[in-house]
C-alpha cells in the first residue's frame, strides 16, 4: 500500500478492524466487547470493520440487537482511503503470522493496538512508543489503552509519527534486500558443504 504524503492528511476519529470476518482466529467478536465498554462516553468516534468473511451477517445481528452505537461495517473493500483518515487500528487475533493489516495502517500513520498473544508483534508494536501492548485475553487492558488513545491527542500524535518511522523497517526495498543477502549465504554454505561431502568421498 502506497503511503506516499499521508502524513499530510489530517486524521479522524476513527478507529479501524481490518481482518477476514471470522470469529474463530480474528475474534471481531472481541472487539466489538471492548468497543461496547467505552463508545457511551465517546459518541464522536466511530468503529469501522473492513473484510468480509462467514460470520459477518453474526457480527452485523449482534450489533443490532445490543444496539451497538458507532460502528459500520463496509465490506470487502480498498483499506487505504481509510488507513489515510483513521487514527487508530486494532487486532484482537488469536494468532497472527505478522499482522500485515498493523503494518500497513502504520505506514499511513495510524497507531495499532493489539493482544501480545504471538511472539512476532513484538517487532511490530513496540509498547508505548509505536503503539500499545495489551496483556493476552485481557480486555477491560485492553478498552483502557484504546479509550487512552482516543482521549489523548498528543499522545496519539506522538504514537502516529513513531509508528509511520517503524514501519519503514519493513519496506520491501529494505527488507527485499536482507533476504537476498540471506539466499546467498544459505547457497554459499551449501555449496560448502557440498565441496566437502565429495572430497570426503575422493579421499575414501
Amino acid at each position: 500500500v502506497d503511503s506516499k504524503n499521508s502524513s499530510d492528511h489530517r486524521k479522524s476519529q476513527k478507529v479501524l478492524f481490518v481482518a477476514r470476518m471470522e470469529i474463530g482466529q480474528k475474534r471481531p467478536d472481541l472487539m466489538l466487547s471492548i468497543w461496547e465498554m467505552i463508545v457511551s462516553n465517546h459518541r464522536d468516534w466511530e468503529l469501522i470493520f473492513l473484510g468480509d468473511g462467514p460470520d459477518l451477517n453474526k457480527l452485523k445481528a449482534y450489533v443490532n440487537e445490543l444496539k451497538i452505537e458507532n460502528v459500520r461495517f463496509m465490506g470487502f473493500v480498498d483499506p487505504k482511503p481509510y488507513y489515510q483518515d483513521a487514527s487508530i487500528i486494532c487486532l484482537t487475533s488469536e494468532y497472527e503470522g505478522q499482522g500485515l493489516a498493523l503494518l500497513e495502517g502504520m505506514q499511513f500513520g495510524v497507531v495499532p493496538v493489539s493482544f501480545h498473544k504471538w511472539e512476532s508483534i513484538k517487532d511490530i508494536i513496540i509498547d508505548g512508543k509505536t503503539g500499545f501492548l495489551v496483556k493476552n485475553g485481557d480486555i477491560h487492558e485492553y478498552a483502557a489503552k484504546l479509550e487512552n488513545l482516543m482521549i489523548d491527542s498528543s499522545l496519539r500524535e506522538r504514537l502516529s509519527k513513531e509508528a509511520q518511522v517503524h514501519s519503514n523497517r519493513f519496506l520491501i526495498g529494505k527488507i527485499g534486500p536482507l533476504w537476498l543477502d540471506l539466499f546467498q549465504k544459505l547457497l554459499r554454505e551449501k555449496n560448502t558443504l557440498d565441496l566437502k561431502l565429495n572430497q570426503q568421498r575422493i579421499i575414501k
